[in-house]
C-alpha cells in the first residue's frame, strides 16, 4: 500500500469514531432524519477532501466545524428556496383568478401582503423570520443554524413581526385581528391552498 493510501485510510479511521456522535448532533438540529443523514455524508465528504490538502490535528473538532458550515450552507439554501416560493406565491396567478367567497378573497390578499412584506425584510432578518414563522424552528435552533446568538434571533423575529405587521396594518388587512397573529393567519391560509 502506498504512503498516500495509508494516510487516506488513517484519516478515514480518525474520522469514523465520531460518526455516531456527529449524526446525533445533526439530527438534533435537522427537521428530518433523512436531512441529518445527507448532512452527515456531506460532512464526511468535505472533511475527507480537506484532509487530502492539509493534516487534521483534531479530527473531532474539525468534523464538528465542518458540520456547522454544512448546516449553515444547507439552511441558507433552504431559506433561499422558501423566500423564492413566497415570492412566487405573491406573484402567482392563483391570486388573480376569480374567487367565489369574500373570505377567500380576504385570505389570499392577506397571504399576498404577508409574502410581499416578508420579501422586503433585510436578508438576515428574513431568514430568521421565515425559519421561525413558516417552519416553526425554535430560537436556539435558528441561532445554531445561522451562527448567531439567541438574542440576535429574538431581535430579528421582533423586527420581522413589527415590519410585517406594519405593512399589513397599512394595507388594512389587520383591522379585525387585534391579537397580533396576522402572520399565523396568513401562513395558515396559504397552507390550506396547497
Amino acid at each position: 500500500m502506498s504512503d498516500t493510501g495509508k494516510y487516506k485510510k488513517s484519516v478515514f479511521e480518525r474520522f469514523l469514531p465520531f460518526e455516531r456522535q456527529l449524526r446525533g448532533f445533526l439530527q438534533r438540529r435537522s427537521m428530518h432524519v433523512a436531512d441529518a443523514e445527507d448532512l452527515t455524508q456531506e460532512v464526511f465528504l468535505r472533511a475527507f477532501r480537506a484532509s487530502k490538502k492539509q493534516e487534521i490535528e483534531n479530527p473531532k473538532a474539525f468534523l464538528f466545524g465542518v458540520a456547522r458550515n454544512v448546516m449553515l450552507a444547507d439552511s441558507a439554501k433552504k431559506t433561499r428556496s422558501i423566500i423564492s416560493s413566497i415570492e412566487d406565491l405573491s406573484s402567482s396567478s392563483d391570486f388573480k383568478e376569480e374567487i367565489s367567497t369574500e373570505e377567500d378573497v380576504e385570505s389570499r390578499e392577506k397571504w399576498r401582503i404577508f409574502a410581499d412584506a416578508t420579501a422586503e425584510l433585510p436578508p438576515q432578518c428574513q431568514k430568521v423570520f421565515v425559519l421561525k414563522k413558516v417552519y416553526g424552528f425554535a430560537n436556539k435552533d435558528i441561532a445554531i443554524k445561522l451562527g448567531i446568538s439567541i438574542s440576535t434571533v429574538e431581535k430579528h423575529i421582533a423586527s420581522g413581526l413589527r415590519r410585517v405587521r406594519e405593512t399589513m396594518l397599512k394595507s388594512g388587512t389587520e383591522e379585525n385581528n387585534k391579537q397580533g397573529n396576522t402572520v399565523a393567519i396568513a401562513v395558515k391560509s396559504s397552507q390550506g391552498k396547497n
